[in-house]
């Protein structure tokens, strides 16, 4: 009997096998891991250990999704142009209006004042 040629894994061969880890690997980030020294409780040590035993992950990678995680939601403030800047410091500097403030009133004693009306 002829010796198998090919390796098969769960009825794939190894060609079907080897193409399924390349898409696989094609879709992933390629990243490289630097080692991390944490200092924390000990009790969260212990729950951090128990969930990551729940969740059949490490320690290190619940910790690595959870700053992936929270760095889309940081917003990264764009520079403001020197006009814009000053018309800032001059608003901040602009004593507040009352809130029953309506423009409208101060637009009409406007025009009758301009235009003798009152």
């Amino acid at each position: 009997m002829e010796k198998n040629t090919y390796f098969l894994l769960n009825g794939l061969d190894f060609y079907a096998f080897s193409r399924i880890v390349s898409l696989v690997l094609k879709h992933r980030r390629i990243t490289m891991t630097t080692k991390l020294t944490l200092s924390i409780d000990s009790k969260v040590l212990a729950k951090a250990r128990r969930i990551s035993k729940l969740r059949r992950t490490s320690i290190s990678a619940m910790v690595s999704h959870y700053f992936a995680a929270i760095q889309e939601d940081t917003k990264h403030e764009e520079p403001v142009a020197p006009h814009t800047q000053r018309v800032l410091e001059i608003g901040k500097k602009a004593k507040q209006l009352p809130d029953d403030w309506d423009y409208r009133e101060e637009l009409a004693d406007a025009i009758a004042e301009r235009y003798g009306v009152k």
